[in-house]
């Protein structure tokens, strides 16, 4: 099944970009939201750098990380409060994947400029994420061509 992209963070140049596995119908999804424990929570596709370099700075934790809450809940019912079950702290490198394993659920975590983002996935980008970032459905599709013409 294709995964749906949940999150894009502007980190400096690049962005990353947080994908989920859609779960089968009927059964419990996982949720990934960006944010930091007993903090503000944030629009997951809104979050800006600098914000989560200040709540990094708060926790004591280290530059270019960022912790990642995992929800366990219903994801087609949003209005059930989900149980936060742990935190994962992430430290991103350019160009490291990273998988966090949460049930049968992968969660892929890119770092990537905008171009890239596009080229690397085939992932559902959700609007209000390609408007935030000024991505129109033309600009996506030419950054696929050119990634398939790059190909042969």
């Amino acid at each position: 099944m294709a995964p749906l992209c949940i999150a894009v963070v502007r980190f400096g140049e690049h962005l990353v970009l947080v994908e989920r596995e859609l779960p089968r119908r009927g059964k419990k999804g996982v949720a990934l939201r960006v944010g930091f424990p007993g903090g503000k929570k944030w629009q997951a596709w809104g979050i800006e750098w600098n914000t989560l370099r200040e709540a990094c700075e708060e926790l004591g934790l280290p530059q270019g990380s960022l912790v990642a809450e995992h929800y366990f809940g219903s994801w087609h019912h949003p209005q059930f409060p989900a149980r936060v079950t742990h935190y994962t702290l992430c430290l991103f490198k350019e160009g490291m994947f990273f998988n966090i394993r949460a049930g049968r659920n992968i969660q892929r975590i890119i770092l990537a400029t905008p171009d890239e983002m596009v080229a690397l996935t085939t992932t559902t980008i959700f609007p209000p994420v390609a408007n935030y970032f000024g991505l129109t459905n033309r600009k996506i599709r030419a950054i696929r061509k050119r990634r398939v013409g790059s190909k042969q």
